[in-house]
């Protein structure tokens, strides 16, 4: 019997010197009797199995002749025993393999139960087969390598749940719980190609746990205080520490929820002060803000509306003032301008409609009457005459006390007097041209004349026989000298 027949499962943890049962107190003394078995089976077995393979049949053979031995086990039978033996060891050694691999992962730590089971069946198949009995430890060995895989095929499981455990500890804040749990899990082999690197993040955030937890213990403080700004500085530190904790986070949302409601706050206020005592611009501003600051806020969007349309009609009050007092001045181009800015502002105001139309006639008519005084000599144009006394007619309708009107109104009736009035012009020639006033009378041959022509422009036309023609235009003044008007024809043809 050679050293392959040696219990397999309990010698190879006894020679690393690291199986799972030496880890345990209470293992130790189960592998010392292993060890004296190991030994027994190494030196002592071989040789009585030996021994015990040649028997005599009788005494009386024995006696007669010790030399001839009967074998008790044919050949036969040991190579389906050798046979069996291999089988039991292939499986011996799947079985190591996967102790191997759970040992690496702490099996002890999640699955110690499932793993004595495991190593019950190996101990069982170890006694088996220092008995020879191979087909039984073969039975044992392999249920025992059934559990372990089994156990090898929750490691993606056990990985999860403990993850899920340490996060859950973290948020309670038992972080020895939450240290434990994640060590295991970054033990693990799992088929997840990310779970070291996430298991060795969450360790990571347990190591900063404890200073986490009190800067958003001290930022809680200051939030009771209503101190947004100290708060907030500490809830970012913590969220800059571990940026995956749910408690900083939530801290840095509602924080920042509480300064853009104070923020909002203190802006409709301010507006509303403004738009109390008519400061309607600063009150637009604050409520532009508080719009700004709560995006899609129909309070703040009314307020604007609000103060927008006082701010209108504080213009329009304002603007219409004006145009009352240039009108009440008798300024009707100021009065006009500013009703026309009112009707672009509000084109449905009544009295800017009323105001404009009485502004535009008025101003129509104070230029005409200022026209005609302007140029006083048009006046002696019949036509123009004529748009004077009509425009004297449509202001006496005004029945209008206006100081200015009737000023203008004063002097251009003195104006139309004058403009009928004649003045006397004198005419010189030399006896021999004969002279008419165009459109008015035949003065004929003289050497001087006098007449009597109301201010306007004339034309002489000389004419004598044998000499051109000669046209003199000229203009009597209303206020003016004139000078007398010289006709001659002297240019012989």
């Amino acid at each position: 019997m050679q050293n392959q027949d040696k219990p397999q499962f309990a010698s190879l943890q006894k020679e690393r010197g690291q199986g799972l049962f030496a880890k345990r107190r209470f293992i130790i003394p189960t592998l010392s009797v292993l060890a004296l078995l190991l030994i027994a089976v190494v030196f002592w077995l071989p040789d009585s199995v030996d021994q015990q393979e040649v028997a005599v049949d009788t005494p009386s053979s024995e006696a007669a002749d010790p030399q001839k031995k009967v074998l008790k086990q044919s050949p036969w039978q040991d190579a389906q025993l050798g046979k069996q033996r291999r089988a039991a060891q292939d499986i011996l050694a799947k079985l190591l393999e996967s102790q191997e691999s759970l040992e690496t992962q702490q099996v002890l730590q999640w699955g110690e139960d499932r793993y004595q089971q495991a190593a019950e069946f190996a101990k069982e198949g170890d006694q088996y087969y220092r008995q020879q009995e191979f087909e039984l430890a073969m039975s044992q060995y392999e249920s025992a390598l059934q559990v372990m895989e089994q156990l090898l095929d929750q490691v993606d499981e056990v990985y999860a749940q403990h993850m899920e455990s340490a996060q859950l500890a973290l948020e309670k804040q038992n972080l020895e719980q939450a240290k434990n749990d994640a060590l295991i899990a970054s033990n693990l082999e799992t088929s997840l190609a990310s779970h070291k690197s996430d298991a060795e993040s969450l360790l990571q955030r347990i190591e900063v746990a404890d200073e986490v937890y009190d800067l958003i213990r001290k930022g809680r403080r200051f939030e009771r205080q209503q101190d947004w700004t100290n708060a907030q500085s500490l809830y970012q530190q913590a969220q800059q520490l571990d940026p995956e904790n749910q408690t900083s986070q939530e801290a840095v949302e509602r924080v920042a929820n509480a300064i853009v409601e104070k923020n909002y706050t203190e802006a409709m206020s301010q507006g509303y002060q403004a738009l109390e005592t008519q400061n309607h611009s600063e009150a637009e501003r604050w409520f532009k803000k508080a719009r700004q600051i709560k995006q899609g806020d129909s309070s703040a969007a009314s307020a604007l509306s609000e103060a927008k349309t006082a701010k209108l009609q504080a213009t329009i009050k304002r603007k219409l003032a004006s145009a009352g007092k240039a009108a009440s001045r008798e300024n009707w181009q100021a009065a006009v301008d500013l009703y026309q800015q009112v009707q672009k502002l509000a084109p449905a105001e009544v009295s800017a409609k009323i105001g404009l139309i009485e502004a535009q006639a008025r101003l129509q008519l104070d230029q005409q009457l200022s026209g005609f005084l302007e140029k006083p000599e048009t006046l002696q144009d019949s036509t123009i005459q004529s748009r004077a006394k009509n425009a004297l007619d449509d202001a006496a309708k005004l029945n209008s006390s206006d100081e200015r009107l009737n000023e203008q109104l004063a002097e251009l009736k003195v104006a139309l007097i004058k403009a009928q009035t004649p003045v006397a012009i004198t005419f010189r020639s030399d006896g021999q041209t004969e002279v008419r006033l165009l459109r008015h009378e035949n003065l004929g041959l003289f050497s001087q004349i006098r007449r009597d022509l109301p201010p306007g422009r004339y034309t002489l036309l000389g004419q004598r026989k044998g000499y051109r023609d000669v046209r003199v235009n000229f203009e009597v003044h209303l206020n003016k000298s004139n000078p007398p008007i010289e006709v001659v024809c002297q240019e012989i043809i």
